[in-house]
């Protein structure tokens, strides 16, 4: 009997929280639709004073954590049951990492707003500059009542939960949102301005993210499953009495993002840096001196693999992404 109605209460709790993880995963795929539009229609570009870094580079990696943290907890929250694991640690993760697709989201919004708020001869009294500042402010009020929403799911089951509106992470915060408005232009001049004012906007988000999501969620969990497992779930649900062939061990092993989970990080950031110079060459065309194409392709290797790498040492635990097994061994 006290097995159905937990089986009845974890049912009423699964469908809550994969609809909260469906809202932000569509979310994340509006702000994505947004943030491109932003960029790149016409009128908008003319009116739109965060188009340049370091506010470009906030909302850049912005994208990059609302998607990964997004799909990260929509495929947490619909896959399959894994045997022996508890449903409050499933929950605490896949709150989590809503938590930080959507503090992206609003990190990114008020980002913007700065920007607006330091050029308002670029856009005020257009009509374009009025939609301009309706689709930053949807993009800031939207997020965070799904966090208060996260909040009262997590307060509902007995989960930790905190308002994040707290001195030890709100000083901080609000220091890195003072340093972002009081940049200097001037700094931004050079190749190396360019790159040390987007590398500056990429640690202004990515630190912003990490401080309020973790003042969402303060309490350490251990994941029973990790990234990995969520995908052996899923497969083993696919395909449940077949085997696949992974190649050598040796270069399997030597991957093991269990084991070596940085190696994994590395190589996988350098080719996404290494896809998004492809894209930009394929969008703007690449530029006609092979000596630019190398600088264009370095600046994003760098720019991607850093923000990468100082993005999975600020959540990788907050998120549960790899279960270390040399520390289980």
């Amino acid at each position: 009997m006290s097995e159905a109605v937990h089986e009845g209460e974890s049912g009423e709790a699964v469908a809550s929280l994969r609809m909260a993880s469906a809202t932000g995963l569509l979310l994340s795929a509006l702000f994505i639709v947004l943030f491109d539009r932003a960029k790149h229609d016409p009128d908008l570009l003319c009116v739109n004073p965060f188009a340049v870094d370091p506010f470009d580079a906030v909302g850049s990696f912005g994208v990059q954590v609302a998607l990964a943290a997004g799909v990260l907890a929509a495929l947490k929250a619909f896959r399959p049951s894994v045997p022996g694991e508890s449903f409050p640690v499933r929950q605490a993760y896949v709150l989590r990492s809503v938590a930080v697709s959507q503090t992206a989201i609003a990190v990114t919004a008020l980002a913007d707003i700065a920007a607006l708020a330091l050029a308002p001869a670029m856009w005020y009294g257009t009509q374009a500059g009025n939609l301009l500042i309706l689709l930053t402010a949807a993009l800031l009020v939207v997020p965070l009542l799904l966090c208060a929403l996260l909040i009262r799911i997590a307060r509902h089951s007995g989960r930790c939960s905190q308002n994040p509106l707290r001195a030890p992470q709100m000083v901080p915060f609000l220091i890195c949102m003072a340093l972002l408005v009081l940049y200097p232009a001037g700094w931004r001049e050079g190749i190396a301005g360019a790159f040390f004012t987007a590398a500056f906007g990429m640690a202004v988000l990515l630190l912003s993210v990490a401080l309020l999501a973790k003042a969402m969620f303060p309490c350490p969990e251990v994941p029973e499953v990790d990234f990995p497992g969520d995908l052996q779930s899923i497969w083993r649900k696919i395909v449940p009495r077949k085997t696949v062939q992974t190649g050598p061990r040796a270069v399997v092993a030597s991957l093991n993002p269990r084991v070596h989970p940085w190696r994994l990080v590395v190589i996988g950031s350098l080719a996404t840096g290494l896809l998004l110079a492809l894209a930009e060459f394929a969008a703007e065309g690449p530029p006609r001196d092979a000596g630019r194409v190398a600088l264009v392709i370095g600046v994003f290797l760098l720019l991607e693999s850093g923000g990468v790498c100082l993005g999975y040492f600020l959540l990788r635990h907050f998120l549960g992404v790899f279960r270390n097994d040399r520390q289980i061994s």
